[in-house]
């Protein structure tokens, strides 16, 4: 079923392309070329990229891309060769925001352009599954970027570690208390350490860590589908 919603997706987004006169986005086919036909398989017989974005707001059509930060699981360990963290330049200040996530005005200036940041992300995509923790925002800007850039959205397949801890807690809760879905506080229900929150690349490898710790309590040959 993914794969094939997937691929529904991704001709859609060629056929926009084609009703605009607009010429093919070949960084994004040559992704969706190398994605696996299905997703049957054990979680474990793929690959996987964990993300994580920080932005100067939490609405992507107000706010700049700040930081993307990756990491990538092979054979169901973190790869911390693989792991990068790029800042990113943009135009205007990055204002309040900064309290968060500690990146300034002078950082910022010292980053890469968006489109050279997206290409190093999407090279690292190749045939990866994504990770995020609340998957929405950060694809929401992902998505704005690709489509200034490339005519079209993102269109990969992720799992999102808060939907699959929301789907387990909901088993034991009627409500889930607020907080609880916190990238921290769900590690912290797996015994895993506390991070400093806010910076991409802490955050992906978290988010990593997270969701390795949650497929330990599955069966070792649950399919990728059953996942996401």
């Amino acid at each position: 079923m993914l794969s094939r919603f997937l691929s529904l997706q991704h001709t859609f987004e060629q056929l926009q392309l084609k009703l605009r006169g607009m010429p093919e986005p070949q960084p994004l086919l040559q992704l969706w070329q190398a994605m696996p036909n299905r997703y049957s398989q054990p979680w474990h017989h793929y690959n996987y990229l964990c993300v994580d974005l920080e932005f100067s707001n939490l609405d992507s059509a107000k706010g700049d891309l700040l930081s993307i930060g990756w990491i990538g699981i092979n054979a169901g360990k973190l790869q911390l060769r693989t792991a990068r963290h790029c800042l990113v330049q943009n135009r205007s200040s990055v204002g309040q925001s900064a309290s968060i996530h500690y990146i300034r005005d002078s950082d910022a200036a010292q980053g890469l352009s968006v489109k050279r940041a997206l290409r190093l992300f999407l090279h690292a995509c190749n045939g990866k599954i994504l990770i995020f923790h609340h998957a929405r925002v950060d694809l929401s800007y992902l998505n704005k970027i690709c489509k200034k850039l490339y005519g079209c959205r993102l269109c990969l397949p992720y799992c999102d570690t808060l939907a699959l801890e929301k789907k387990r807690l909901k088993r034991s809760h009627e409500l889930i208390p607020q907080g609880d879905l916190r990238l921290q506080a769900c590690r912290d229900r797996y015994q895993l350490p506390p991070y400093p929150a806010h910076h991409a690349l802490v955050d992906a490898m978290a988010s990593g860590e997270l969701f390795l710790a949650q497929l330990a309590q599955k069966n070792d040959d649950i399919a990728l589908r059953d996942l996401t």
